[in-house]
């Protein structure tokens, strides 16, 4: 993995009962299940470990159905129900944080919290600490909010610093942010990469990156920076 969505824990490895899954109840007629699995754990030479794991929920959706008729004439018809199913890749690090792989896959928190009994908490990212603590990187995306004028919100994109922009750097260093795209060195390689205030990063190059050089990243780097609001 090289991206996702961070939050905080202090749950072991150890304390992740996984036999509580799957759980299971009934909506719209349905039986729908909520399931997490832990998979292998990896060290790299300095120690680092991560865990990697897979959650899954489904969900009993109902849909509008449609049917034609004999004379061509298109009718509604029963609803339908479907299970539909979403996956979510993570990985975790004891004692510390978890990691999964959008913001939209949020669920793997909820999941880990019931199975180790320890709070998941989702962080929020101070760009304006990352920045100040980061003035030889190039920043390549700045998205802005909360601005009062006509256009409140706004994303610039840029090739090598969009703060540095005669006619809207000022404006972009001024306003509140929600997003900002990055490039440096880390580890003797230039990295490229997104970090939002919601706590989602992504790593764009280099394209090769494994979980365990993403980890080291997120503790050197981004999670100085980080906080639970």
């Amino acid at each position: 993995m090289k991206k996702g969505k961070i939050a905080i824990t202090e749950a072991q490895i150890s304390d992740i009962d996984t036999s509580v899954f799957p759980t299971e109840r009934s909506k719209n007629g349905k039986n729908i299940k909520k399931s997490l699995k832990l998979g292998k754990t990896k060290t790299d030479l300095s120690g680092n470990e991560v865990t990697r794991g897979r959650a899954a929920v489904e969900d009993a959706v109902e849909e509008q159905g449609f049917r034609i008729n004999d004379d061509g004439d298109i009718e509604a018809d029963e609803p339908i129900v479907q299970v539909v199913t979403e996956v979510a890749d993570f990985f975790t690090v004891d004692e510390e944080y978890v990691v999964t792989q959008s913001t939209k896959k949020t669920f793997v928190f909820d999941l880990l919290e019931r199975s180790s009994g320890t709070p998941v908490r989702s962080v929020t990212l101070d760009l304006e600490s990352f920045i100040e603590g980061n003035p030889d990187a190039g920043y390549w995306l700045a998205g802005v909010y909360n601005r009062d004028e006509d256009a409140n919100s706004a994303n610039a994109y840029g090739e090598d610093n969009v703060f540095n922009d005669e006619e809207i750097g000022d404006i972009l260093r001024n306003s509140d942010k929600n997003r900002i795209g990055v490039k440096f060195v880390f580890e003797n390689s230039e990295v490229k990469m997104l970090i939002t205030e919601s706590g989602y990063v992504q790593v764009y190059r280099p394209s090769d990156y494994d979980t365990l050089q993403f980890k080291r990243l997120l503790d050197e780097v981004i999670l100085p920076h980080a906080y639970v609001s």
